[in-house]
């Protein structure tokens, strides 16, 4: 047994010296990826100039032409030319007819479909009035809510620095899945548990055997649908723990994350990392995956609590006073939210009413 666990040290060892070197890499082809976004732009600009340099040309020389060309004499006689004109005008009539049907009938849906409301100046005010009504503070809260198909965007706090908590295990997710999509990690390689992994709280591998085995693709999952905090301090472990240099920038470079200093993120931060999730710019399968754990989690008592008949891909956190929700709505124009507090007494029911009034206006007719 202690050879077994001996030689599994050994290989994540490896592994983690594979990702240091990554890590010293990157820097350096990132500069190389800039000097060729640069040569390929100025390519594409010299392209699209000589594009638009030969449009021009044969604009000029169409116009000419056609200069030239004598207009052409009709033949055709009245009575012919009176007929046609009949035809068109029956044509055209019942065109006239069939469009009002059209226009009736696109009216009709139009009426079915829920009408977004683009003033987020309005949801601004009857989050304000809330709070107001509540005696809760302004400065307590954080919030982002952005529309992914019109781009309408609400910000109360966004800066302002939270603890993470458990929201921190969606982009760690992301790194993780990303390290796999590049082959720099198998996600079936296993992670032994460890006394040092063990922590209380929410999961269940708390109460599992201490020298147990399990994949990187379960500790993923149990860490997003039941916010496995075993499972988390097993990632971290193998990352190189919560200060390492390579999670550190990694999460700053790559996901937006500056604020991180161990478990610390801005509500406008958690907004980039969804957006980057929702988007899936690189085709990265696995984030498909992750959103699904996402829809799937047994943690709803907050942000979503009464959003009815819609799916929801969130992840909800809560530690030392600070709590947290941040997810993405599936409503016919979908749209992110993340929603943190600090110190609020009765935080749950707070989060779960400013979910519903986001909710109701959103989908307002």
């Amino acid at each position: 047994m202690a050879l077994k666990s001996r030689k599994k040290k050994i290989k994540q060892n490896r592994m983690h010296r594979l990702i240091k070197q990554k890590y010293r890499h990157d820097i350096k082809l990132r500069r190389i990826r800039e000097k060729r976004r640069k040569k390929n732009l100025i390519i594409a600009l010299s392209t699209l100039m000589a594009i638009f340099i030969i449009a021009m040309s044969l604009f000029f020389i169409k116009e000419i032409f056609l200069e030239k060309i004598p207009k052409l004499e009709t033949t055709e006689d009245d009575s012919k030319t009176s007929a046609m004109a009949d035809e068109d005008t029956e044509e055209i009539d019942d065109t006239e007819a069939k469009s009002d049907e059209e226009l009736k009938n696109q009216i009709d849906e139009e009426k079915q479909k829920p009408k977004i409301n683009k003033n987020p100046g309005i949801l601004d005010n009857e989050i304000k009035t809330y709070l107001r009504k509540n005696s809760i503070d302004i400065n307590d809260i954080g919030f982002v809510y952005k529309n992914l198909k019109t781009g309408v965007e609400l910000r109360i706090n966004p800066d302002d620095v939270f603890l993470a908590a458990s929201v921190m295990k969606v982009p760690i997710c992301m790194l993780t899945y990303d390290l796999a999509f590049e082959e720099e990690l198998d996600l079936g390689m296993e992670l032994t548990y460890y006394a040092n992994d063990k922590e209380g709280g929410t999961g269940i591998l708390q109460g599992e055997r201490i020298g147990s085995s399990y994949p990187i693709e379960e500790l993923l999952e149990l860490m997003i649908t039941h916010s496995d905090n075993v499972a988390t301090n097993m990632m971290y472990r193998f990352l190189g723990g919560y200060h390492a240099e390579y999670l550190l920038d990694t999460l700053a470079r790559v996901y937006g994350i500056s604020s991180y200093n161990g478990n610390y993120i801005t509500p406008n931060e958690s907004q980039m990392v969804l957006e980057r999730l929702y988007n899936n710019e690189d085709n990265n399968p696995y984030y498909q995956k992750l959103l699904d754990d996402m829809k799937n989690t047994i943690y709803n008592e907050y942000f979503t609590r009464e959003i009815k008949g819609v799916k929801i891909a969130h992840k909800t956190g809560d530690y030392d006073g600070f709590y947290n929700d941040i997810g993405i709505v599936y409503d016919t124009e979908p749209y992110i939210f993340a929603a943190f507090t600090n110190n609020l007494s009765y935080a749950s029911n707070v989060l779960a009413d400013l979910g519903k009034i986001v909710y109701d206006w959103h989908v307002e007719k």
